[in-house]
């Protein structure tokens, strides 16, 4: 498991940005779902709800 403060750094913006991506309080923009998706090894899908963690779609 990635700490917050580690993908923070990993997508070179502050903990305070990706607090408020994660609270739903800022959209991400695609690029940065993308990134993130890449980082945690998930589908971007997983990330966007469309799918349960491990499901292929």
């Amino acid at each position: 498991m990635i700490k917050q403060v580690e993908l923070a750094k990993e997508m070179d913006m502050s903990v305070s940005i990706l607090g408020k991506i994660e609270q739903g309080k800022r959209a991400p923009t695609e690029a940065q779902l993308e990134k993130i998706a890449a980082i945690l090894d998930i589908k971007i899908e997983e990330l966007k709800g469309e799918i349960e963690a491990g499901e292929d779609k």
